[in-house]
Order: structure tokens, then C-alpha cells, then sequence
């Protein structure tokens, strides 16, 4: 079976600001629910948060996470594996699969997914966990040629068999 790994980049306010707030709440929902699966099942968390923002995670999703297996990794670039240390944490912990969540789906989660292709990761993404400037208008193509946007319902499904 393969090791997967849920990985939550950048839901801080500064990135959310611009984005309709329903629609920022209902990715939050859906994320909180991801972390029950998580919680339940034991899987890994790790969350990205862009160093110079000087703001923290959301603090619904900060306070859910407490208690449960989360690192906490800071990046100075869109791309989270231009810290070193999550490559070393994925590879200790044997992933093989990436669960991509978070903010902005355009820029800090496709980079970050990009850069999981090409270390030989799997990724999986789903539009219902994830938020976008441009509704996704600029990264559409490149998740559908690299395994597709799946929904909510395939993602809860792939982490309960984990």
C-alpha cells in the first residue's frame, strides 16, 4: 500500500483576503474534514505556510490540527520543496503519494505539485480543497495531464483505505 502524506499550503488570511468568503469557508469545511479522516486513520499532516506573510494559518484549521501528527515546514517560495526539510520528512516517513489542500491552487499548490512529479510523487488534487485567484483558469490543464482534479468523495476514499 502506498504511504500517503495530506499536505496544507498556505491557507493564511493574506492569501484568502481575495477570494469570496463562502466559498473559503466551504474549502475550509471540507479540509476539516479530510483532517477527521486523518486523525481516524493516523495520516500524516504537513502544513506549508509562506514565511514572509507574517501570519499563521487560518486559526479554524490550526486549532483542528493540535494533537495530530502535523509538521509545521515555513517556505520563502511558491514551491514548498525549496525547503529542504520536506523532502527529507516525506522520504522518512516512505510517502509515495501527496494529498495537495490549500491556497492558491495557481501558484504555491501547482508549483509545489510540480516539483512532487518530478521527485517521483504521486499527487492527488481536488478542486473542493483548494482555492483559487483565477478559478483555477491557470492551472486547469497541468493537474488534468498529471492525474486530474478528483472530488471530495475520491479523496475520502483513497484516505480511508490508506
Amino acid at each position: 500500500m502506498k504511504k500517503i502524506v495530506v499536505l496544507l499550503m498556505d491557507m493564511q488570511k493574506v492569501f484568502l483576503k481575495n477570494i469570496n468568503k463562502e466559498e473559503t469557508e466551504k474549502v475550509i469545511e471540507n479540509q476539516l474534514k479530510i483532517f477527521e479522516i486523518c486523525k481516524k486513520r493516523d495520516i500524516s499532516v504537513i502544513v506549508l505556510e509562506y514565511s514572509d506573510s507574517g501570519r499563521e494559518t487560518v486559526s479554524v484549521l490550526r486549532r483542528y490540527l493540535e494533537g495530530m501528527k502535523v509538521k509545521l515546514l515555513k517556505k520563502d517560495d511558491q514551491d514548498g520543496f525549496t525547503n529542504p526539510k520536506l523532502l527529507k520528512i516525506l522520504r522518512s516517513w516512505n510517502a509515495k503519494n501527496l494529498v495537495l489542500m490549500g491556497a492558491l491552487a495557481d501558484y504555491c499548490v501547482k508549483d509545489t505539485a510540480e516539483s512532487a512529479v518530478k521527485k517521483d510523487f504521486e499527487i492527488t488534487a481536488s478542486y473542493d480543497l483548494m482555492l483559487s485567484w483565477s478559478n483555477f483558469s491557470k492551472c486547469k490543464k497541468w493537474f488534468e495531464a498529471h492525474g486530474g482534479f478528483v472530488d471530495i468523495k475520491f479523496v475520502k476514499t483513497l484516505l480511508r483505505s490508506a
